[in-house]
């Protein structure tokens, strides 16, 4: 799991073989290579539902969680995250993945020192990395074989 300071909080499956599949079924059929990016969105739909779920509590969260592929040379694969910019409380409340507790301001002045400010304890509510874990990442390499072959066969009959 990576977290950025003030970024989204993702979880990122990288493949080289993704990485040349796509090349090949760009060379061979661009409109493959579109077909690839949808079945793999939709088989990393497990993982995001299995976050929204997790973070139902939440009014932001859930909406925010989605799937992204990508077949770039550098930083190829499936990432699931929550945009920071719908739901800039996720990583926060994620809290590493840890339960426990973070303090925040109530009310930020920016004429006073931060010292100087009102602060207050709020317990975490880990529910990404846990809901992640529970989904299984052989489940989904399985489903991303299974993508990879039903496209070699529709490769095969053209």
């Amino acid at each position: 799991m990576r977290h950025t300071p003030s970024g989204p909080v993702t979880i990122q499956c990288n493949t080289a073989d993704l990485r040349r599949l796509s090349v090949s079924l760009a060379r061979v059929e661009p409109k493959l290579r579109v077909l690839l990016r949808r079945e793999i969105v939709k088989a990393g739909a497990g993982a995001r539902d299995a976050v929204r779920q997790e973070a139902s509590w939440s009014s932001r969260i859930p909406a925010s969680v989605k799937v992204k592929v990508s077949f770039a040379a550098r930083g190829t694969g499936v990432t699931v995250v929550a945009d920071a910019k719908k739901a800039p409380e996720a990583r926060v409340l994620e809290h590493g993945g840890h339960e426990g507790t973070f303090r925040h301001p109530v009310h930020a002045d920016p004429d006073k020192l931060r010292d100087q400010w009102s602060w207050v304890k709020q317990d975490a509510r880990p529910f990404f990395f846990k809901a992640v874990t529970h989904w299984s990442h052989t489940n989904f390499q399985g489903q991303v074989e299974k993508i990879a072959e039903e496209i070699a066969l529709l490769i095969t009959r053209t």
